[in-house]
């Protein structure tokens, strides 16, 4: 709106909102000074309803965002568990894994041990057995085998007797 009072020193303004008006002609308003001035007053009231509809846009955004933010949170949530329990199995599948091959090779090591510590004790036994004269198990395992080829090579001597016997008495 243009102001063409009579008053050169008063500034012009051009306030444009909505549709523009056809430009004014430069005859003097039948307006009154007063109706003029009411323009002044309907700035603050178009700021006013401006400002109002950004805080409401806001608050319709806030209220679109907490819901939308609810229903996000908890699928997040969800998928948390998920997620969670899957690691959870993995991890526990691994760690059972790892443990019957862990149990697997204390066996083999345990065995192996104790066949070592057998064979020590025995070298050991054998060698103080050996040194004070007395006959070791091997050494008697050894004899043992001896004497029992001996009695086979007696039996089957034994056996040729009977039947050189038989034959040159008939």
């Amino acid at each position: 709106m243009t102001d063409t009072t009579n008053n050169s020193n008063r500034p012009s303004i051009n306030i444009t909102r909505g549709k523009k008006k056809p430009p004014r002609s430069n005859k003097p308003s039948q307006k009154t000074t007063s109706n003029d001035s009411s323009s002044w007053f309907d700035l603050p009231t178009d700021l006013t309803s401006g400002a109002r509809d950004v805080w409401l846009a806001g608050l319709g955004a806030l209220s679109v965002v907490e819901d939308q933010g609810a229903k996000l949170f908890r699928a997040l949530v969800q998928e948390g568990k998920n997620w969670e329990k899957t690691q959870h199995d993995a991890a526990s599948s691994a760690l059972k894994v790892a443990e019957e091959e862990t149990e697997q090779v204390a066996e083999a090591t345990t065995e192996a041990l104790d066949e070592q510590v057998v064979r020590r004790v025995r070298e050991g036994v054998d060698s103080a057995l050996s040194r004070a004269g007395i006959p070791t198990r091997s050494y008697i395992d050894t004899l043992r085998a001896q004497v029992d080829d001996l009695a086979q090579k007696a039996d089957r001597l034994a056996a040729q007797l009977d039947e050189s016997d038989d034959a040159g008495g008939a």
